[in-house]
């Protein structure tokens, strides 16, 4: 009987902790152009990024709902008979949030075809989730404090405080990233930290466990009130973040940061004495890189070994860190 609850007890805890996650989806309602609902329309959701396909049948209230979806780009595709077809060409999915996409078809034929752009919605009628997305854009062009992605945390809604650095000792005068973050008045350090669904916050400090740079972070979305009960163990908001995967174009970044004595600034004087030298020599080094697996074949012809377009892919990245600093002290103790 005990070995029974105990598997009942790991089951149950195993399915909650794969209920999060960064996941997000598409859902509307088709329309004909009276207002009338269209039931039994194929609406064919498209990944820009690896051709991945889903395909989906309106319901009888002219329905759809695509779950589970990356955070990604996708376009939609909608045809129903005697209707022209209807083709959105982006529609941008959040992380952990519900993309809204209601069609409207034309009468006429299938062969027809009618391009729709779309933009996102100002109000989220799919749920009543306060949240906020950083994109990557944001995440490139926006100055960061010693490269952590958690600074832009604080320019979301009802999120205040320090975000800390990426490289702290874990002292009460530096923070460590994310454990003194106040989501919607919550506590510092009350707040769930995740990565690609998966809970990256500490036990003993609830700061972020694993960090990832700029250079691997996707987006990450701030969902600081009235969000789903699968976030629900916090005491303030969710952090969820999604990190960069592979898609069918090979993209990458590589960047080199250096400080050295020769360049830097001199520390302020101290009373009357020199300006005593900046010793510091850091480098730092960020090379990323992603695309299809692709095998080529060498020494004959022919198709190449593996080609992985719209099947698999890869996405590497790498940051070493050098820093050394000599210090100078000077002793005015008598002997």
């Amino acid at each position: 009987m005990r070995l029974v609850k105990a598997v009942v007890f790991t089951v149950i805890c195993s399915v909650a902790i794969c209920a999060q996650s960064n996941k997000g989806g598409i859902s509307g309602t088709v329309f004909d152009p009276n207002g009338a609902v269209v039931p039994g329309a194929t609406v064919v959701i498209t990944d820009l990024g690896t051709q991945k396909v889903v395909t989906l049948t309106t319901s009888e209230s002219g329905a759809y709902s695509a779950t589970s979806l990356d955070p990604v780009t996708y376009s939609v595709r909608v045809e129903a008979t005697g209707f022209k077809k209807a083709i959105i060409e982006k529609v941008k999915v959040d992380t952990a949030t519900i993309a809204a996409v209601n069609v409207t078809l034309e009468t006429g034929a299938v062969g027809e075809t009618v391009t729709i752009t779309s933009d996102a919605a100002v109000i989220n009628t799919e749920s009543a989730t306060t949240t906020q997305t950083v994109n990557e854009r944001q995440i490139r062009e926006l100055p960061l404090n010693n490269r952590s992605v958690l600074d832009l945390a604080v320019t979301a809604p009802n999120v205040s405080g320090d975000a800390g650095s990426e490289d702290p000792g874990v002292t009460s005068d530096q923070p460590v990233p994310g454990f003194n973050l106040n989501i919607n008045g919550g506590r510092a350090g009350s707040s769930a930290i995740l990565a690609d669904g998966v809970n990256n916050t500490g036990v003993g400090i609830a700061r972020a466990v694993v960090s990832f740079t700029p250079e691997t972070v996707q987006e990450f979305t701030v969902q600081s009130s009235a969000y789903s009960a699968e976030f629900g163990a916090t005491g303030g908001g969710v952090i969820n973040a999604t990190t960069k995967s592979g898609t069918n174009d090979f993209h990458g970044v590589a960047l080199w940061y250096h400080r050295n004595p020769v360049t830097n600034a001199l520390p302020y004087r101290i009373g009357n004495g020199p300006r005593p030298a900046n010793n510091l020599r850091y480098n730092q080094v960020s090379a990323t890189i992603g695309g299809p697996v692709y095998l080529p074949r060498f020494g004959e012809g022919g198709p190449a070994l593996y080609d992985g377009h719209n099947k698999t892919f890869f996405f590497f990245a790498y940051e070493p860190r050098w820093r050394r600093v000599g210090t100078t002290f000077r002793d005015t103790a008598g002997r």
